[in-house]
C-alpha cells in the first residue's frame, strides 16, 4: 500500500506544480508512462525474498524474521484519464491488485508489548484504489478530491505472539479488522480526500496539521 500511496503523491505533485507558475497542463499519456514505469519497477522486485534480516535493534530489543516471502504484488492494472469539461479538468486514476501473498517462517521479537517467536501469513485478494482530482480554472482551485480504496477478503494469521497462540488468534482476528476498517470504511475515505484537497489547494504547504497521521510532510514551494 505505500507504494500505491507514493505514486499517487507523485500524481498530486504534477498537478500542484503547475500552479504555481498560474499554469495548468496535464499529460494523461505522460502519467500513463509514469504508471508503466512503476509496474515495471514492481515486477523487477517480484516475488520479494529475505532469507535473513533484523527489522529493529535498539536497546537489547530485536524484530528479526528468516525466510519471508511477498509476491504477487507487481501485478497490478491500471487506467489513467483525462476529462475535460470547462472550467473543470479532472485526472482519474484506478488501479487494481488481484491478489498479493506472503509468509513469514520464522520471526522473533523481544519488544515489550509485541514479544515471542512464530510464524504469519497474509493473503490480500482484489485490491482497487480510485482516485479523481479535478481542477476548476475559474476558481484556482481543486475540486473535492475522490478517494476509495477497496479490499474484498483480507487473511491474516501469525503464531507465537506474546508466546501464547490463544493471544494469537486474537490478535490475528483484530489486525484483519482494522485493516478492514482502515481500507473500506466510507468516513475514513472522506477524511482522507478532505485533507489531500486541503493540501492540494495549499492550507499544509507550510505546516501539516497535527491531527493528520498520514499527511505528507512536504512544502511545495
Amino acid at each position: 500500500m505505500k507504494l500505491f500511496a507514493v505514486l499517487f503523491c507523485l500524481i498530486a505533485c504534477s498537478f500542484a506544480t503547475p500552479i504555481q507558475n498560474e499554469r495548468f497542463t496535464l499529460d494523461a499519456d505522460m502519467l500513463n508512462g509514469l504508471m508503466n514505469m512503476y509496474v515495471r519497477l514492481l515486477k523487477a522486485m517480484d516475488p520479494l525474498y529475505v532469507k535473513q534480516a533484523k527489522l529493529f535493534e535498539s536497546n537489547g530489543y530485536v524484530f528479526e524474521v528468516k525466510n519471508a516471502i511477498m509476491e504477487g504484488f507487481s501485478d497490478v492494472t491500471h487506467d489513467i484519464s483525462l476529462e475535460k469539461n470547462a472550467p473543470i479538468t479532472t485526472i482519474k486514476v484506478s488501479m487494481s491488485l488481484l491478489r498479493t501473498f506472503g509468509s513469514v517462517e520464522l520471526w522473533n521479537c523481544t519488544l515489550p508489548l509485541i514479544y515471542g517467536s512464530g510464524s504469519a501469513t497474509f493473503d490480500l485478494r482484489r485490491v482497487q484504489i480510485v482516485m479523481e482530482v479535478g481542477f476548476n480554472m475559474t476558481t484556482m482551485l481543486f475540486e473535492p478530491v475522490v478517494f476509495k480504496p477497496s479490499i474484498e477478503e483480507i487473511h491474516f494469521e501469525i503464531t507465537g505472539a506474546n508466546n501464547d497462540e490463544e493471544y494469537s488468534r486474537e490478535f490475528s482476528k483484530k489486525v484483519r479488522e482494522s485493516l478492514n476498517v482502515l481500507v473500506n470504511d466510507p468516513e475514513m475515505h472522506a477524511s482522507v480526500a478532505e485533507q489531500i484537497t486541503a493540501f492540494l489547494n495549499g492550507q499544509y504547504r507550510s505546516s501539516p496539521p497535527t491531527d493528520c497521521w498520514w499527511c505528507p510532510r512536504l512544502r511545495v514551494y
